[in-house]
């Protein structure tokens, strides 16, 4: 349940910002209310320069590629970071190495 959080959050997310308040759907501001109350189960966001941190860490241990970079990192922030903004970090510290 835990890892599905983020997930749910998301979708909260998005049914408050795209669908305006109808009948069939619930309020913006009850939506809302339910986003505050998923929050404090969420947690807390990783900050990108830890996992920079890692991703360095990583490529100084001698990952040379994407995949092998991505292999040590994730499992340090799994169900704590987005899978998509480690990847861009692990990309732009490759080329910048």
């Amino acid at each position: 349940m835990r890892r599905a959080l983020p997930a749910l959050f998301a979708v909260a997310l998005a049914v408050v910002l795209a669908v305006p308040a109808t009948a069939a759907t619930p309020s913006p501001a009850k939506m809302a209310a339910q986003i505050r109350v998923l929050e404090e189960f969420l947690p807390p966001a990783v900050d990108p320069a830890e996992i920079r941190a890692a991703v360095q860490s990583a490529i100084a241990g001698g990952a040379r590629d994407v995949g092998k970079v991505m292999s040590q990192v994730m499992p340090k922030f799994k169900g704590r970071a987005d899978g998509k903004l480690i990847n861009e970090i692990v990309r732009q510290e490759l080329q910048a190495g």
